[in-house]
């Protein structure tokens, strides 16, 4: 029954992530198709760029009132209710694209944002749900290895299934009228599988070193997931103008690009992570992830070729592919409290995705070279944040690591 309802857990998460990243392909197009030229929808990149940031204004809110709520509540409902709530957002917005009703594009959007913050109830479930710290960072791997693959495929089955010259059943509401029906059935999937699956409510900690010095870690490392979260949104947000601008790189490149870096990190997460990673160095690990992705966001600008390019970027999804579990590990040492950590690391993401493009925009007007530049510095901002409150850790670490040798 456990390995039912993690497998249960997982796969509520992709087809989430499936709704979320088909959007990509499906919105341009459908507001270009259906509301040219009618009246004031005359700017419909900025309609678009408008339904995508309520999206995360919605993700910022729900990450962290939910993962509070997980952490208060118990966390098994939270997610059911969520996951059940969810597939009525999407089941109203794809009603929303058969009507033209731009206002409940809007309001529905902003819900899917708000219930697809559930992700720290993910996080936190199958962090109890581990039985070791090998198998909570595994999961941690896997579960960011499957949203790599959702962003592989999801825009390509999303343009597939709103095609109605490939079926006249088919139209651009369709991917989500089947995600609101994929969600459904996992919900009652949930409610029959979990029933069996013991989670306990964490109690929180009332110990001198939890509000004492565990406080201090945990704000320091959120300063330090603000700052490398914003190096790269920074970077992710300006790098497909730098690509067509400064490199010349034609649209099917940029997209073949993306791809190699989706199955970079995918690979990585499922490969990489589980072996390299180890709980006895995870400090040590967290330092040189950050170190060298701030030094592939510099190396990134050397290659004046598309090749060199795809050659030189496997250092970025690497070192993200195994900071990301490890930090999430670090981070949450202790089990009370998870939910509400992960929901504060998802809002913080939500700000870095919402500020960003602004922050990009201005570099670019500088220089291509700008945006990886500052990223860079916001790297090695969140690298001395992390360095000042852990030096001690990674000391112990080297020394235990010279020992063993």
């Amino acid at each position: 029954m456990r390995k039912a309802f993690i497998l249960l857990i997982f796969v509520c998460a992709f087809i989430d992530m499936m709704g979320v990243n088909m959007v990509i392909t499906i919105l341009p197009s459908y507001l270009k198709t259906e509301f040219t030229g009618k009246g004031f929808f005359n700017d419909l990149n900025t309609i678009y760029f408008y339904l995508v940031s309520v999206f995360g204004l919605g993700y910022m809110i729900g990450a962290y009132i939910l993962g509070a709520l997980s952490d208060k509540y118990s966390g098994k409902l939270i997610l059911k209710l969520t996951i059940l709530f969810n597939a009525g957002a999407y089941m109203a917005f794809s009603y929303g694209i058969l009507t033209d009703d731009l206002l409940l594009l809007f309001v529905s959007r902003f819900c899917i944002g708000f219930f697809s913050g559930n992700i720290p109830i993910v996080y936190s479930t199958l962090f109890f749900l581990a039985k070791s710290e090998a198998e909570r960072l595994k999961f941690n791997s896997q579960l960011g290895a499957l949203f790599g693959v959702s962003f592989i495929i999801a825009p390509s089955a999303g343009s597939f299934l709103a095609d109605p010259e490939i079926s006249t059943y088919f139209y651009f509401n369709t991917p989500f009228i089947i995600t609101s029906i994929a969600l459904t059935a996992c919900f009652v999937s949930l409610v029959v599988i979990s029933t069996g699956v013991p989670i306990p409510i964490p109690k929180k900690s009332t110990s001198v070193v939890d509000q004492g010095l565990l406080r201090k870690l945990q704000i320091s490392a959120l300063a330090v997931y603000f700052f490398f979260s914003l190096g790269m949104t920074i970077y992710t947000q300006s790098s497909a103008i730098y690509l067509l601008d400064k490199i010349g790189v034609s649209t099917r490149q940029l997209g073949f690009f993306y791809s190699v870096i989706g199955i970079y990190l995918v690979l990585t997460q499922l490969f990489l992570t589980p072996r390299v990673s180890n709980q006895k160095y995870i400090h040590t690990i967290i330092l040189v992830c950050t170190a060298t992705y701030s030094a592939g966001l510099l190396l990134f600008l050397l290659p004046d070729s598309f090749t060199g390019l795809i050659i030189l970027s496997v250092i970025l999804p690497v070192s993200n592919g195994i900071w990301r579990p490890n930090f999430i590990n670090y981070s949450t040492r202790e089990k009370e409290g998870a939910g509400t950590i992960i929901g504060r690391q998802e809002a913080i993401k939500s700000v870095t995705i919402i500020i960003a493009p602004l922050i990009a925009s201005v570099l670019e007007n500088i220089s291509y070279n700008m945006p990886n530049i500052t990223g860079a510095v916001c790297c090695m901002i969140a690298l001395i944040i992390f360095l000042k409150y852990n030096y001690r850790y990674i000391i112990s670490e080297l020394i235990t690591s010279e020992k063993e040798l």
